[in-house]
This record gives structure tokens, C-alpha cells and sequence, in this order.
């Protein structure tokens, strides 16, 4: 299951999100906000789901549950 493709999709997601997250923090003044970042990746995570084949979209269900 994590020799998937998808699962490298779901890293450089989690790393963009924490990107876009910090610059937030640094240059337009935002406040560090675990919820608001966990939102940002659920929202992108989901679009990722929309593109998977629906055998890959079963297996990535669960992740989904962890937030």
C-alpha cells in the first residue's frame, strides 16, 4: 500500500501546505494555527482523492480519518 505513487503525492503535499503555512507566518503577519493548516491540507488531500483510481481512493481513505 505505501509503494503507491499516490503516497509520495500525499509527502509533497504535507510539506507544501507547511510551506505555504509558514510563509503565511512570516510575510503576511498570520498566526500559527495547527487547524488552519490541517484544513489547507485536508482541502488539497481531497483533491488528490478526486484524481486517484477508485482501488487507490479505497486505500487512502483511512488517511483521512486521522485528521
Amino acid at each position: 500500500m505505501f509503494g503507491l505513487p499516490v503516497f509520495m503525492v500525499v509527502i509533497i503535499i504535507y510539506a507544501w501546505c507547511i510551506w505555504v503555512h509558514r510563509n503565511s507566518i512570516m510575510f503576511d503577519a498570520g498566526v500559527l494555527s495547527v487547524a488552519r493548516w490541517k484544513k489547507s491540507f485536508m482541502d488539497d488531500f481531497s483533491l488528490v482523492l478526486h484524481r486517484t483510481k477508485p482501488y487507490v481512493n479505497r486505500s487512502l481513505i483511512w488517511f483521512c480519518n486521522i485528521f
